[in-house]
C-alpha cells in the first residue's frame, strides 16, 4: 500500500465513524484532501489556495481512494481556493479491502470483501 493509499484508507475509516463530518488532510504543495460520507453519498474534494489541483493530482487521488469511474467531477472556486470535487453514490462496488465489519455495515455495504 502506498502512503497515499494509507491516507485514503484512514480517511475513509474516519468518515465512516463520523458520518456527515468532513475529514481533512493537508498534503505537500498546499493540496488539501477533504472527504465526507453522508448516508449513501461520498464526496472527495481536492483543494489548494490560488492554484487548482493538477489533472495528475486528481488522477493519483482517484486511484488511491478508488473513486468509481462514474463519479461526477466538478471544479469550483471559493474565495482563494480552487477545488475539484468528486462525488458518487453508494453502490455495491468493491472499493476498499477493509476488515472492519462494523464500518461495512454502516456504509451500506459500500465496502465489500
Amino acid at each position: 500500500m502506498t502512503p497515499l493509499e494509507e491516507i485514503a484508507a484512514a480517511m475513509v475509516r474516519t468518515a465512516l465513524e463520523h458520518p456527515g463530518e468532513p475529514v481533512k488532510k493537508p498534503l505537500k504543495g498546499g493540496l488539501w484532501l477533504i472527504m465526507r460520507f453522508k448516508t449513501t453519498d461520498w464526496l472527495l474534494s481536492l483543494s489548494r489556495a490560488e492554484k487548482p489541483p493538477s489533472a495528475g493530482e486528481v488522477q493519483i487521488c482517484r486511484a488511491a481512494f478508488r473513486v468509481p469511474e462514474f463519479a461526477a467531477q466538478e471544479s469550483a472556486t471559493v474565495g482563494q481556493y480552487r477545488i475539484v470535487r468528486l462525488s458518487w453514490g453508494n453502490t455495491q462496488l468493491q472499493i476498499f479491502q477493509d476488515g472492519d465489519t462494523a464500518a461495512r455495515a454502516v456504509s451500506g455495504n459500500y465496502y465489500l470483501e
